[in-house]
């Protein structure tokens, strides 16, 4: 497993570190992404852990640990890692 995959899965790093990762590899605000952990937050995150360059089932695997009741969002096999980071950056601002 590469250490970015480590560092993305939760089960491997752990929240803490699972969150810092994230921030690092998205480019996205570390607090922004805790906050996209809570349920009804899970498009948003998706889209970090895309642009971080995870891979759309490593996304579903993280997404189904956080939160094992929430539907997984539609509509991401076709957005790579570059359109998720332009999401999330047209979000932000």
């Amino acid at each position: 497993m590469k250490r970015r995959d480590q560092v993305l899965s939760v089960c491997e790093a752990g929240l803490a570190l699972f969150c810092s990762g994230l921030s690092r590899f998205s480019d996205q605000p570390r607090d922004v992404l805790v906050v996209s952990i809570h349920p009804g937050r899970s498009t948003r995150l998706a889209l970090a852990l895309l642009a971080a360059g995870a891979s759309h089932r490593m996304v579903e695997t993280q997404l189904l640990v956080l939160t094992p009741r929430a539907q997984l969002p539609s509509g991401l096999d076709g957005i790579d890692a570059g359109r998720a980071a332009a999401l999330l950056t047209a979000g932000v601002r």
